[in-house]
């Protein structure tokens, strides 16, 4: 297998970086391939931690010092990010189990074997490298647990079931509330026409009539005088002893 002269040098890679960057709202990005029955999120260049950000894959002062296991180094990421990350690997787990019974493993992508450079890093990495970016959660299914790179066209079709399940049950714990959907297909509509909406608004209630100055300003006022003299004088009253 062909790993390329450097990052995104095949059109293969490319294009899933294509498709990254034109769709920015994806939140989980799933790559299939084979062997060993695993559910593998980040990272896969060290064992995670949660407590030393700078002890990062951003940090030079670290570099030829990553994938050993139980060294001193381990590559941080935030403890909100490595529990969003085990929760939807978990659901994939338990949807590819109910097809029939197939029990995968959920883990670090590292406790299978280091790795550096691969799709579910990089699409994690991203945020981390401009917080622009929106975050995308990265993971591997790692099919097949007869421990084959070649199963049979029969095997293969189980194994399409299980997987197809695992990735059904991800999209729907993915799927947004109503209200969400809601309002993003409220701004979807609003943003386009968000200025001129705004050039009518000021035609019909133009600035000088809200002003200090205008004259609901000043009717306002007016209201506040008369409502002070109306308190002043209930409160002139005095009450009759017993």
């Amino acid at each position: 297998m062909f790993r390329g002269t450097g990052p995104f040098s095949e059109p293969e890679s490319r294009n899933v970086q294509w498709l990254v960057d034109h769709f920015p709202n994806t939140r989980y990005f799933v790559d299939v391939h084979s062997f060993s029955g695993d559910v593998l999120y980040p990272w896969g260049d060290d064992e995670n931690q949660t407590i030393d950000p700078p002890m990062s894959f951003m940090n030079p002062a670290w570099d030829g010092k990553r994938g050993i296991a139980g060294d001193a180094y381990r590559d941080y990421l935030p403890a909100a990010r490595l529990a969003a990350l085990e929760s939807a690997a978990t659901v994939m787990r338990d949807g590819i189990f109910a097809v029939r019974g197939q029990s995968y493993v959920t883990k670090q992508g590292f406790l299978l074997y280091p790795t550096s450079g691969t799709s579910e890093d990089w699409a994690f990495t991203r945020e981390f490298l401009d917080p622009k970016k929106s975050t995308l959660n990265g993971f591997v299914i790692e099919f097949n647990k007869n421990l084959d790179f070649f199963p049979t066209w029969a095997e293969m079709v189980d194994l399409i079931a299980d997987v197809d399940a695992g990735l059904i049950a991800l999209a729907d714990y993915a799927r947004p509330s109503l209200f969400l959907v809601i309002f993003c297909r409220f701004i979807h509509w609003w943003w386009p026409i968000r200025d001129r909406f705004r050039a009518i608004w000021h035609r019909v209630f133009p600035p000088e009539l809200w002003g200090p100055y205008g004259p609901w300003a000043r009717i306002v006022r007016r209201g506040e005088q008369i409502a002070d003299r109306i308190v002043a004088a209930v409160r002139g009253f005095k009450g009759r002893g017993r």
